[in-house]
């Protein structure tokens, strides 16, 4: 008991490679692949977990992140490569309700 089960490692990795897709690249996409790498056991009771990640490439019509989980006490425990194919932006707009980058940052006050 107290481990985070492996498909919800899956879904924080993809979810966070969804969000670099919709900030970085300025669009909206599908996942169409996720491969998965299960490196050690997330304990949750080892405090918070992060996930970060990165685009490895990317076109007009597909992109490749890789994302890291890590336990609370900064080990990484899984990793995934995701494949997106990202919509051109004013599709994303129309039909996936994609609000363009900057309402994903906070405007001062």
């Amino acid at each position: 008991m107290g481990v985070l089960h492996g498909g919800i490692q899956a879904t924080l990795l993809d979810e966070l490679g969804g969000w670099i897709v919709m900030i970085k690249l300025n669009t909206a996409g599908v996942t169409t692949s996720l491969n998965v790498q299960y490196k050690k056991p997330v304990y949750i009771l080892k405090g918070m977990i992060t996930v970060k990640g990165k685009i490895v490439s990317s076109n007009e019509r597909e992109a490749v992140i890789a994302c890291s989980l890590f336990d609370g006490t900064g080990q990484e425990c899984a990793t995934g490569i995701m494949q997106y194919f990202c919509f051109p932006e004013r599709i994303a707009r129309a039909k996936y309700h994609y609000p363009g980058k900057d309402a994903f940052y906070q405007k001062p006050a």
